[in-house]
């Protein structure tokens, strides 16, 4: 959700400014008429002097009216732009006055998330170094780091007797330290402000401790929810939890005693994204042979071998390609599932950025894939050590399995038979169809916390 940006101006400026256009024109006026009055005195003076001068003299007072005219002319344009001036800040002026007389005309402003703490106007989300600069501290959190679309809620930040309760939010691409996230909610309450007399102050002129219930309501007109409890009345404005504001009103008092700002949304920058293929890349080595053992991750997909976490650029290389709808990139650490395409497959795989930083695809690892065996669908086959593979029969699994640990189990309708293993950091599902005793489908993942 974003607003378009519209600035505010208070009826007392809006006032004070026209006031000051106006002393302007009359300033202007005077001049005016000084000048009118004395040109004729000046051609008076040297009509004197031409009766008895020079043509040189004549040809001197020509110039000098000259002059004068074109003094004339200027003050009279001045005049006039002056007048025009005055006459858009009048026109201002009445906007605005109109505007808080009407009911809900700060309800735009107030979703700008704009909030005046002291001297100083945040806008959420707002990086918490702004917040530094004013020198607030995140002491207890600063050790903290977070993946993009990662946020922790009520961290404490302090300024002398000030304290406030925020929640800090990875806004961006790749894993960042807390003091370089985005500050995106903040809560003003009494327990915060016990020792102190804040001043905070939203759009419209609402005031913390100081702005009753009838001023919300004609400032920002009815909210999307009120609740009423003996003490408070509690007004939200907004739908979406990541986006609103809560306003809180002491009955017995009618003053604002509680405000929380909650703003996750932001427009999205272009990311700078390295080039280059990085070394854990350059690194991977391919798998010789299918082998016997099934923890090691290794598969025969489409007839080559790869070990997983297998960069996604051997799969390109061996004739897949990305389907359409397929990302980009993925953020610092981050995790999303594609598609890949070759001929007439199409298959669903899981992607992992190892580092940071945000990643094109091509730095990026496959860790888990699948494949199944039904009618409906053309499915890539899929090998694992051992030989196993969709269509086999259940019985003829089990025994390539061997020694291996693993938990069976059937699904609620029991028409489907589950073997799962796990072991370090990968895991490994064959679902066994009850009704044709096969192996239907195989999925499995690896997902170390590191590629070296």
């Amino acid at each position: 959700m974003y607003y378009k940006k519209i600035m505010a101006v208070m009826l007392a400026g809006c006032l004070l400014y026209s006031g000051c256009g106006k002393n302007e024109s009359e300033e202007l006026e005077t001049v005016e008429r000084v000048v009118s009055t004395e040109v004729p005195s000046e051609e008076s003076t040297e009509g004197t002097i031409e009766s008895e001068s020079t043509e040189e003299e004549s040809a001197s007072e020509t110039e000098t009216e000259d002059s004068s005219k074109e003094g004339t002319e200027e003050a009279s344009t001045a005049e006039s732009k002056e007048k025009e001036t005055k006459n858009v800040k009048e026109t201002k002026s009445a906007d605005e006055t109109k505007k808080s007389n009407e009911k809900g005309a700060y309800l735009e402003e107030l979703f700008q998330f704009h909030v005046t703490i002291g001297k100083t106007e945040y806008t959420l989300p707002e990086e918490f170094q702004k917040f530094e600069e004013m020198e607030w501290n995140c002491d207890g959190s600063k050790d903290i780091t977070l993946n993009p679309s990662e946020y922790i809620a009520d961290e404490a930040i302090y300024k002398n007797k000030y304290l406030l309760y925020v929640s800090f939010a990875n806004l961006g691409y790749d894993i960042l330290p807390i003091s370089e996230c985005s500050v995106t909610s903040i809560t003003f309450d009494q327990i915060a402000f016990k020792d102190v007399n804040p001043t905070i102050v939203l759009a419209g002129d609402i005031a913390y401790g100081k702005a009753s219930y009838q001023d919300i309501i004609q400032a920002y007109g009815d909210p999307t929810t009120e609740e009423k409890t003996d003490n408070e009345t509690v007004l939200t404005y907004g739908e979406e939890d990541f986006c609103k504001v809560v306003l809180t009103v002491n009955k017995q008092k009618d003053r604002l005693t509680e405000i929380t700002l909650v703003n996750f949304n932001q427009e999205e920058a272009e990311p700078e994204i390295s080039t280059g293929t990085l070394d854990i890349v350059k690194n991977y080595k391919a798998p010789k042979e299918l082998g016997n053992d099934i923890q090691a991750s290794i598969i025969k997909y489409d007839g080559v071998l790869y070990q997983l976490p297998a960069p996604i650029s051997v799969f390109l290389e061996n004739g897949w390609e990305c389907a359409e709808d397929a990302y980009d990139a993925v953020a610092g650490r981050g995790r999303a599932d594609m598609y890949l395409e070759k001929g007439n497959y199409r298959v669903k795989v899981e992607i992992t950025n190892y580092t940071d930083e945000i990643q094109y695809l091509e730095n990026c690892f496959v860790t888990w894939v699948e494949s199944e065996n039904t009618k409906e669908e053309l499915d890539v086959k899929l090998v694992l050590p051992g030989d196993i593979t969709t269509g086999m029969k259940e019985e003829d699994m089990v025994k390539a399995l061997g020694k291996v640990t693993y938990k069976k189990d059937a699904d609620s309708s029991k028409e489907k038979i589950f073997y799962d293993l796990t072991y370090g950091s990968g895991k490994m599902r064959l679902t066994v169809s009850k009704e044709t005793k096969e192996l239907a489908r195989i999925a499995l993942y690896n997902r170390p916390t590191e590629i070296k």
